[in-house]
């Protein structure tokens, strides 16, 4: 299966993205080990508040301009989508700087931790690393220069790892914050592609890529939004029902199961989106690409999300030490969830080609209620535990799931035979759900 899939230039590229991003993902998961030796639950929960908070602002901070670098034909009209794209984002880290002069304190109470205050002033640069990052790696899957994608993912853990234990050994929770904030700018410098003249921003030429890909900013945004609340508020809404310990578990349970995933994954999306680009300017049917895709992907993490799901209770406190124990708990009852939205992950840039970004809002939008909502009456209104509460969101959000691929498959036109493996997945991932339950 492995000789037959590296074959074609497609997952030749693959690999060597995932190259590097097998690197820059194992040094933080391996990491964790030395980390949780350092760092509390408590800690991790404090970060965990902190970091989503990059990720939900840092991903609209761009005004996802950066999504159409890959659309145009001609290089100059992708060159003024990164320079809009860098532009939104200085713009969006500097207001929210503004706000949390005026407000943060504010902030950190209304999210559930006063102690949070301190590091908000942090999350301005948190926020401009991220957004500039993500532009230009989407720059450089356009270029196919994915040798420098992955040694920028190399230097980008390498480096902040170093703060994360050279600062938290001395000063403590510190060291978490400012290898997020350093690592980032690191990498930006390491991608940075510009050279003197490239600098110069032609009036004209931006407001006519702005006419053109409105529908990034006016529909992408608040849908990413809304997918990064859907991801994301789930810490936050753990921070205010319960104490930092169950957020931190939470937060890093998500870490454990994500992490070696997102090797393959994250690698495979970002050269798949060039791919099915280039498939759909040329005319071509994609949503035969699109499926086999899907069980591709399945097929690969299937082995390992049962291993490591399967074999947590006996390794947890081997290699993660005393005040872990419990988390094999939240490994049993996330990782079918986990995995199916990882296997589905490829499917979101469909709608992208498709001109669709209206769907995709509407996608996000409702995935997003029915988590957040599901957590919200769970633990505000019923006063569940967190398992239980854990258990419902994660079955709710999977047959969401489903249903959302369903309405991707429709616009694709695929026939319904070529749908039915993707339902059985999600049923079974169901089925797992609760039988895990049952053993915890």
């Amino acid at each position: 299966m492995f000789k037959h899939f590296f074959k074609s230039d497609f997952s030749k590229n693959v690999a060597t993205l995932m190259g590097g991003t097998l690197i820059g993902q194992a040094i933080p998961f391996l990491s964790t080990f030395i980390l949780t030796r350092i760092f509390t639950p408590d800690d991790f929960g404090l970060f965990a508040i902190y970091f989503s908070l990059v990720n939900i602002i840092g991903t609209v901070s761009t005004g996802r301009y950066e999504m159409a670098i890959l659309l145009p034909k001609h290089k100059s009209a992708a060159l003024g989508l990164l320079k809009i794209s860098i532009l939104s984002c200085l713009l969006v880290s500097v207001l929210l700087l503004g706000v949390l002069l005026l407000v943060g304190e504010e902030i950190a109470i209304l999210l559930g931790n006063k102690e949070l205050y301190k590091f908000l002033f942090l999350l301005p640069i948190s926020v401009f690393g991220f957004g500039i990052y993500k532009t230009l790696s989407v720059w450089f899957t356009r270029l196919k220069k994915y040798r420098k994608i992955s040694a920028s993912i190399i230097v980008k853990s390498i480096s902040g790892l170093i703060f994360n234990i050279g600062v938290g050994l001395y000063y403590g929770v510190i060291g978490l914050f400012l290898g997020n904030v350093l690592s980032s700018i690191i990498a930006v410098f390491i991608l940075n592609p510009f050279e003197k003249g490239d600098f110069i921003i032609k009036k004209r030429r931006i407001h006519f890529l702005l006419r053109k890909y409105w529908k990034f900013p006016a529909f992408d945004v608040p849908s990413s939004f809304i997918y990064m609340l859907s991801k994301n508020g789930v810490v936050l809404l753990l921070s205010k029902g319960f104490s930092a310990t169950i957020t931190g578990h939470y937060s890093l349970t998500e870490r454990l199961l994500i992490a070696p995933s997102q090797v393959f994954v994250g690698s495979y999306t970002q050269v798949y989106n060039q791919e099915v680009s280039e498939m759909f300017s040329k005319g071509k049917q994609i949503g035969g690409f699109v499926s086999r895709n899907i069980f591709k992907v399945a097929k690969l993490l299937a082995i390992p999300f049962i291993v490591g799901t399967y074999a947590s209770p006996f390794l947890i406190s081997i290699l993660l030490g005393k005040g872990w124990e419990v988390l094999y708990k939240y490994i049993f009852i996330l990782s079918p969830f986990i995995f199916f939205s990882m296997i589905l992950n490829p499917m979101s840039y469909v709608l992208k080609i498709k001109d669709r970004q209206d769907i995709s809002f509407i996608q996000h939008l409702v995935l997003t209620a029915i988590k957040l909502l599901s957590l919200f009456i769970s633990i505000m209104v019923f006063k569940l535990n967190v398992f239980i509460a854990l258990l419902v969101y994660g079955i709710l959000s999977i047959l969401t799931l489903a249903f959302n691929a369903n309405v991707i498959f429709n616009i694709l036109e695929l026939p319904v035979k070529k749908r039915l493996p993707v339902f059985l997945i999600a049923l079974i991932c169901v089925v797992m759900t609760l039988i895990n339950m049952y053993f915890i």
